[in-house]
C-alpha cells in the first residue's frame, strides 16, 4: 500500500525527497558566500546546472557561453557555482599556480590510470609534476620551436588554399583526405598538423603527413636500429 499522501497529493515516500532536492537548489541559490548572485545569468543556472549540462551533451557548450557573454557582458554566471569570464585581465588571477583555486571536480572524469599534471587537482603533486617538465615550455624553448611551428602553418594553409583551388574548379574539395570527411578541418588539424609537430618535438623529424595530406607515414628501414632496439633490457624511467 501506499503512505499517506504529502505534498501536491504525492506519496510521503516520495515528498521527502522531492523536497530535501528543492530545498538544496534553493540553498544554493540564497546561501551564495562567494556573491555568485550579484553576477548576471540565465534564470535557471541559478539553481541548476541541468542547462549548462544540456548544452555541453549536445557539443554546444563554447557557442552558447559566447552568446551569453554578448548579452550579460564580461562575467557571467552559467551554474550555481560556475562563473565564466571574457576579460584577458582575469587570465592571470584564475590561472595563477598560487592563487588557491582548485581545478573542478570535471577532471576527475578525464583520469586515465594515474592522475597527469594536467588532471592532477592536487596542488603539491601538480608542484612536483610542474617542476619536471618546466623547462621545456620555458620562453627560450618555446621561441626555439617557432620557426618549425611556421612551417607547419604554412604547410597546411597551403594544402587547404589547394582543396579550395579544387573545390572552384568543381572537384570535391576532401581530395587527399583519404576518404575521410574531416569536418571542420579537424582531420587536417587533429591529425595531420598535431603528427607534424609531435613528431618535431619527439624524434626532430616530421612525419610528413601535412604535405602528403595521408594519415600515414613511411618510416626508413633500418636493421641496425631495429637489432639496437631489440639488445634494450631495461631504460631509465622518470615519474611524472
Amino acid at each position: 500500500m501506499l503512505s499517506n499522501p504529502g505534498l501536491f497529493g504525492l506519496p510521503s515516500a516520495l515528498t521527502v525527497p522531492l523536497a530535501t532536492l528543492v530545498l538544496i537548489h534553493l540553498c544554493t541559490f540564497f546561501c551564495s558566500p562567494y556573491g555568485f548572485r550579484s553576477f548576471p545569468c540565465p534564470f535557471l543556472a541559478k539553481f541548476s546546472d541541468a542547462r549548462l549540462g544540456w548544452v555541453s551533451y549536445g557539443g554546444h557548450r563554447s557557442e552558447t557561453i559566447h552568446e551569453l557573454h554578448k548579452k550579460y557582458g564580461t562575467f557571467v554566471r552559467i551554474a550555481p557555482n560556475h562563473l565564466s569570464t571574457v576579460s584577458p585581465e582575469a587570465l592571470q588571477v584564475t590561472y595563477a599556480h598560487g592563487n588557491g583555486a582548485l581545478k573542478s571536480p570535471f577532471y576527475h572524469a578525464i583520469v586515465s590510470i594515474q592522475r597527469g599534471l594536467f588532471n592532477t587537482r592536487d596542488h603539491a603533486q601538480h608542484s612536483r609534476k610542474q617542476k619536471i617538465i618546466l623547462h621545456i615550455f620555458s620562453q627560450k624553448s618555446v621561441m626555439e620551436f617557432e620557426p618549425s611551428l611556421h612551417l607547419y602553418i604554412g604547410q597546411l594553409i597551403s594544402q587547404w588554399e589547394h582543396l579550395y583551388g579544387g573545390a572552384v574548379r568543381g572537384k570535391s574539395g576532401t581530395d587527399g583526405e583519404g576518404g575521410w570527411s574531416g569536418h571542420d578541418g579537424h582531420l587536417w588539424l587533429d591529425c595531420f598538423f598535431s603528427f607534424g609537430i609531435f613528431g618535431n618535438l619527439a624524434i626532430r623529424t616530421p612525419f610528413g603527413m601535412i604535405i602528403a595530406a595521408k594519415d600515414s607515414a613511411l618510416l626508413p628501414k633500418s636493421n641496425k636500429g631495429v637489432a639496437a632496439i631489440g639488445q634494450k633490457t631495461s631504460c631509465a624511467v622518470v615519474e611524472i
